[in-house]
Order: C-alpha cells, then sequence, then structure tokens
C-alpha cells in the first residue's frame, strides 16, 4: 500500500522573508490540491544561523543587541506576510526570552553544547513564521517539535540519530496531528536527557529524509533556488546543464566530491527504503526538476566537480620498506584519528599519497604521529577537480592550462589534483 504521505524540505533561501514565505505558501496550495498529506522540513530564515553563530561568539552586550535586531526581523517578516501577527509576535517574544537564558547559559558550558541549545533557535524561529502563514492561508496544519521526534545520542553538533526511536516518534506525531499539512524544523533533535542537538550544517536535508524514511513516503523533495541538480557549478562552468535524472550512488558521489545540493547523510536512508529523492526550484515550481532513484539505465554523463582548499599529505617510507596493506591501514587510521578527511589516495612501493581537506592544525599531527617511520611533506591550497563520466574532450577542456600535481583513474572516474 502506498504511502499517503510527501516530504518536502524549504531551505534558508526559500523562507528568507514575507515574499519566500508567501512563495512557499502557494507552493503548499498547488500540491496539496493533488492529494495526500505533506510533511514540511523548514531550516533557518536566510543567514539566521550565520548570525547566531556571530552572536554566540561574541561579547556579552554585543550579542544582546544583535539577538534583539535578529527577534525584531522576524517580527518585521510576520507583520508583512500575517493580517493578525498578534500571536505570532506574541510567540517570539517568547522565544526571545528563550534564547536570551540559552545565550547566557552558554557562557558557563562546553562550547558544542552551547552552540546546540542557542543556534538551533533559527529553526524554531522560521517555524513559527511559516506555520503561522499556512495557517492563515486557510490550510488545516500542525506544528511538530523535532526536539521531541528526532532522538540522537549526546554528540554535539554531530550526533547519530536513534533510528528506530525516531522512527517511532515520528509515526506516532504525523498519525496524530490529523493534519493534510505538518511543519516541523529542520537540523534540530534532542539526546536522551532533553538536551537539543543539531545534525551538522545543511542538516536539514538529513532531516527530511529521516522523516520520509520512517513515514514510507511516496517521495522527498528538496526546493532549492537551482532549476535541479547541475552536471557542474555553474559558476565554473557558465553552461553546466539539467540532470533530469541521476542515481542514488552518482548523488553520493557527487556530496563527497563538493556538490552542496544536498547534505552527505540524505541519500542512505532514502536509497534503503528505495524512496525517490526530487531537487525542484522555489522560484519556479513548475520545472520538473532532478529526480534521484535507484538509477536505472545510462550514467549521467560528463560531470565536474572541484573542490577547494585541499592538501597534498606524501607519505614516504624511512627504510625502504614497502608500503604494504599494513602500512596504508596504518597511514589511513592515523589520518581517522586526528580527523582528517581522506579524498582519495595513491599507492606505490615506497610512498603513499593522501588528498585530503586542507586543515594546518590535523595535518601537522599526523606528521607528528608518523614522524618515526615515515617522512611526511605537505602541498597546500590545491583543489581536486572530479570528473564522472566526462567524456575526453569534456576533461581537457577544463583542465588546459592548469597545472596538475596528481591525477588518476579510477573505473569511469578521473581525478585531477590542481594548482588553484
Amino acid at each position: 500500500m502506498q504511502s499517503q504521505y510527501r516530504v518536502f524540505k524549504f531551505g534558508g533561501a526559500s523562507v528568507k522573508d514575507a515574499a519566500g514565505l508567501r512563495n512557499v505558501t502557494q507552493i503548499l496550495s498547488q500540491e496539496l490540491a493533488q492529494g495526500g498529506s505533506i510533511v514540511v522540513v523548514v531550516s533557518a530564515m536566510g543567514k539566521t544561523t550565520n548570525s547566531l553563530e556571530a552572536i554566540l561568539n561574541g561579547a556579552n552586550a554585543e550579542s544582546i543587541n544583535q539577538l534583539a535586531n535578529l527577534i525584531a526581523l522576524h517580527k518585521a517578516q510576520a507583520t508583512l506576510i500575517l493580517k493578525d501577527a498578534q500571536p505570532c509576535l506574541a510567540e517570539l517574544d517568547g522565544l526571545h526570552l528563550q534564547m536570551q537564558a540559552a545565550l547566557a547559559l552558554g557562557r558557563s558550558r562546553p562550547f558544542d553544547e552551547a552552540y546546540d541549545q542557542f543556534v538551533s533557535f533559527g529553526e524554531v524561529l522560521s517555524s513559527c513564521l511559516l506555520f503561522a502563514a499556512v495557517q492563515e492561508a486557510g490550510q488545516a496544519v500542525a506544528m511538530l517539535d523535532a526536539r521531541r521526534i528526532i532522538k540522537t545520542d549526546s554528540t554535539f553538533r554531530a550526533p547519530q540519530v536513534n533510528l528506530p526511536l525516531t522512527t517511532s516518534l515520528l509515526r506516532q506525531a504525523v498519525s496524530s496531528a490529523q493534519k493534510p499539512i505538518c511543519i516541523l524544523q529542520g537540523f534540530i533533535g534532542s539526546d536522551d536527557f532533553g538536551r537539543t542537538t543539531t545534525l551538522g550544517r545543511e542538516g536539514s536535508d538529513y532531516t527530511a529524509a529521516l522523516c520520509g524514511a520512517a513515514l514510507q513516503a511516496q517521495s522527498v523533495t528538496v526546493w532549492k533556488d537551482v532549476p535541479g541538480v547541475l552536471n557542474a557549478d555553474p559558476k565554473r562552468l557558465p553552461r553546466a546543464q539539467l540532470l533530469s535524472s541521476i542515481s542514488y550512488a552518482e548523488a553520493a558521489e557527487m556530496t563527497f566530491y563538493g556538490a552542496t545540493v544536498l547534505h552527505p547523510k540524505t541519500l542512505k536512508p532514502l536509497a534503503e527504503a528505495n524512496i525517490p529523492l526530487y531537487v525542484r526550484s522555489f522560484v519556479d515550481p513548475t520545472l520538473p526538476g532532478t529526480e534521484i532513484g535507484p538509477g536505472q539505465g545510462k550514467q549521467a554523463a560528463d560531470i565536474f566537480l572541484q573542490q577547494d582548499q585541499v592538501a597534498l599529505l606524501h607519505c614516504k617510507t624511512k627504510d625502504l620498506s614497502f608500503v604494504s596493506e599494513l602500512y596504508v591501514a596504518r597511514l589511513l587510521q592515523t589520518a581517522h584519528q586526528v580527523g582528517l578527511r581522506v579524498l582519495t589516495l595513491q599507492a606505490s612501493a615506497l610512498d603513499l599519497k593522501l588528498v585530503v581537506l586542507q586543515d594546518f592544525g590535523r595535518a601537522a599531527q599526523f606528521a607528528s604521529l608518523l614522524q618515526q617511520d615515515y617522512d611526511v611533506t605537505a602541498d597546500y591550497d590545491l583543489a581536486l577537480a572530479t570528473f564522472m563520466n566526462g567524456a575526453p574532450a569534456f576533461v581537457a577542456s577544463q583542465l588546459a592550462g592548469k597545472t596538475i600535481v596528481l591525477q588518476q583513474q579510477v573505473g569511469s572516474n578521473l581525478y585531477a589534483l590542481i594548482r588553484a
């Protein structure tokens, strides 16, 4: 039996102001006319998360003023979109008091815990506005609190989700609401002690995927300010083209190698449940967007990704020992131990080259732990260009004039480390 639910995720750009909120309510009305029920996952408005991070890191008196200004901005959008804004304004005032308390308590807590308790309010603020806007538009809508539903461990800023409990709570909450539209906050959850946790930047995509898998949804749609998934960043390739469909595996590779259109954790729960993921434009909802699914048929061609701020760590054995599986395992374990993210590697008899996300401190730790057996040198400020199913002429055109430091072909993928 097919689920009646579809899951929609709206990011910060789509709800950045009153006009954006009004557009989202219109999209929901149009989509609801197709039947079924919609679960809406919403991010913080615009650059609110950045503002909250700055407030948390700022001086006390300055932070209090900045917080007041942020609340005033949200209240201004409420008065622009709502005919009767008083209930929403009163709720925003209450949230302001809660945020002041969280900010004050944060001074005495470990930073990551303080971060989660305070920065998480961005999604709470935006969901308050969207709920009021949808309700005023005449839709029957329920507000859910993700902090009571998305259950995690206590690793602040990078928790593991308790999937069985979260699945049970999601199903119960949506079923009990008995509304055609349910709104909940992306990015946030809570641990067993009721302390708020956050799922990482852009974690609202992951929240949507969790909802989709838990509800066995017909589909999950991420609404963006682009027409869908493109084969390249249009800032790097002005003639970038829309990919009408890609596989889960292709999308996962794209996120790993630098595509920012989706959160890396989004795909796994949907692939396991065989739920299609759509990336569509909130600017023009009539466009079909990109479908991400099992990937039957032809693979997408000429995908070009570039990740900047990459380093090459060159590890040479000091005693002419061969780089056996044991040595490779030790080097990778050390990289994991210090928190270096390895993008690709290349091994020969006496050395191993690791391409990692650039981090001077962690690279120094890595070299220090290995100094007894290896000479480790680092080459910084590089970029990794990844070509998936790229035609030779297309690859050559993108690498023309570039200084290539390292290059390797793995199946249909080509990786080129270039001097940025």
